[in-house]
């Protein structure tokens, strides 16, 4: 019951948007009652979380950035941010219902799932990051890693809102390729072209800039 009771949770926001959807149109959907509902659910936001766990747990697994060794190859991050871009797109409807409940914060149940996920997905940045600078060296101009990891989350994360979370019809595949292949042109020269004329020497911390 809990499941079916999440199911059509997921299918009234879907339908109705967040704030339109209440436990009557959940329980009529899973064809139950107000009783069986709260026996899994406090409210409405209880199940709206359990809903979007998923969904969060499968994007996660998505974001996690290139092999080491790949850090500055551009097809490896095109791989990467096209598969983060794809992974969103079945869970668009959910993980954009999170967004709305997060700006009504009726509840903070949502907000911590939105927050762990953007953690996670800055952390993946900023390791690529730090994976990138093994290979080729530190910024040249000195940015910082952590402030420029914050900045590509929060492009990728509004980029995949905005073109799936808010698309009207079915998003279509070659579009979010093309999404995929910007966001990745986008890191690599915010990250790894400004080192193109670095290298650091095997085995030690001997860097060298040709002119």
């Amino acid at each position: 019951m809990r499941e079916r009771l999440i199911a059509a949770a997921a299918d009234c926001f879907a339908t109705n948007g967040y704030h339109a959807t209440a436990v009557a149109d959940i329980t009529a959907a899973a064809g139950t009652s107000h009783g069986n509902f709260y026996r899994y659910f406090d409210n409405v936001d209880a199940v709206l979380v359990a809903a979007v766990e998923p969904a969060v747990a499968r994007l996660l697994a998505a974001a996690r950035r290139p092999a080491a060794a790949d850090a500055a190859d551009l097809a490896a991050i095109e791989r990467w941010q096209q598969g983060f871009v794809a992974a969103y797109r079945p869970d668009r409807v959910l993980l954009a219902t999170m967004r709305e409940a997060i700006a009504i914060d009726r509840d903070e149940g949502f907000t911590v799932a939105w927050r762990g996920l953007r953690e996670a997905f800055v952390a993946e940045i900023r390791g690529w990051i730090a994976d990138v600078e093994r290979l080729r060296g530190p910024d040249p101009d000195g940015h910082d890693a952590a402030a420029l990891a914050e900045v590509l989350a929060a492009m990728g994360e509004q980029t995949t809102y905005v073109h799936l979370g808010l698309a009207r019809g079915e998003p279509d595949p070659a579009a979010l390729a093309r999404l995929g292949t910007a966001l990745a042109v986008t890191y690599h020269r915010t990250v790894v072209s400004c080192r193109s004329d670095i290298t650091v020497t095997s085995g030690s911390s001997a860097r060298q800039r040709h002119r």
